[in-house]
């Protein structure tokens, strides 16, 4: 019998060469708009991607949801119905079967499978992972952190959309090489907003939401259509970090010492970030020094945009120049 035809494409991703490999268009199709912001590249892979599409199984095989399985902290088990993928971090491999139903469901087959499996093998390589929003200025990046709910995202779109000159470097998660030194790194692309943001920007009233991986329901969009200041090669070698605290009142901004800093970001460390619970601190710590920040945002994110300039002004004065690369 002959072997289906097999589309295969190579990307740089978090400086990692990753190879995806179907037997459908499509996915490789998916892979450029996931993957976009990062280039093609001919380097030897070091992560495996495959994915074989079949049709759908049969009734109530909608592809709607996604649940995660971990039997040990090396694998990770995604299902959808009739589709199955297996992600093994020590043999650097993803692979299984995905039905048209859930290719069909272009969000969601992007950020709760594509994605995730890919992260999840990447992340095994010195790319550990952060739960944080990311913004650059200049040469330095203001890291906001805190809890789910909080409202990362919807600050970061506030000030990716206003006048101050911020660049995207990360929407929700950004990942930390610690070797041979210290470096940022981004993830560029989209942006994954609460409905409740649509209460302060006119645009996302008329973007249908889709429901994530978790059963949260979310508008998503390309942030590089309004980044003016696109970061080269998607890290940066200092950041600070901005600790985002809601108390109801009016903007405000404070810094905090690097070990209270600490403290606070990892005396609860959130679900799936618990899996690298004994890198994190020691990986963030770098970009607390001399100190980080905390933010009560206030009830309009658009008003805390200038304090956020305010904190990387001064943790850029205050901070060593960065080496350059």
């Amino acid at each position: 019998m002959n072997q289906p035809v097999v589309y295969a494409e190579t990307r740089l991703i978090l400086g990692i060469p990753a190879r995806f490999e179907s037997n459908a268009e499509e996915v490789i199709a998916a892979v450029r708009r996931a993957f976009a912001a990062w280039p093609v590249a001919d380097a030897q892979p070091r992560v495996h991607v495959r994915f074989h599409v079949t049709e759908s199984g049969g009734e109530g095989d909608s592809g709607a949801h996604i649940q995660y399985e971990i039997p040990v902290p090396t694998r990770v088990i995604f299902r959808s119905g009739h589709s199955l993928v297996e992600a093994d971090a020590v043999e650097r491999v993803a692979t299984g079967r995905v039905t048209r139903a859930m290719l069909g469901n272009t969000e969601l087959f992007r950020y709760g499978l594509l994605e995730a499996a890919t992260l999840f093998l990447l992340t095994r390589l010195d790319r550990i992972p952060f739960h944080a929003a990311g913004l650059i200025r200049g040469d330095g990046a203001l890291l906001l952190a805190g809890r789910s709910g909080a409202g990362k995202s919807t600050l970061a779109w506030a000030a990716l959309r206003s006048d101050a000159g911020f660049g995207m470097l990360a929407e929700d998660c950004v990942y930390i090489q610690t070797e041979p030194e210290s470096r940022v790194w981004g993830w560029p692309g989209f942006f994954h907003l609460s409905l409740e943001a649509a209460a302060f920007f006119d645009e996302l009233r008329s973007h249908e939401p889709f429901i994530m991986a978790s059963g949260k329901r979310k508008i998503a969009l390309k942030a590089r259509a309004i980044t003016s200041s696109p970061v080269k090669g998607h890290w940066v070698g200092r950041a600070t970090v901005c600790l985002i605290e809601r108390s109801g009142g009016p903007p405000r901004l404070e810094p905090l010492d690097s070990q209270e800093a600490e403290c606070l970001l990892f005396s609860a460390i959130e679900e799936g970030f618990d899996l690298f619970a004994d890198r994190l601190p020691s990986a963030v710590r770098p970009f607390l020094i001399p100190h980080a920040w905390r933010l009560d945002p206030g009830p309009d994110p658009s008003m805390a945009v200038p304090l956020l300039l305010e904190a990387l002004r001064v943790s850029q004065d205050q901070q060593p120049a960065a080496r350059p690369s």
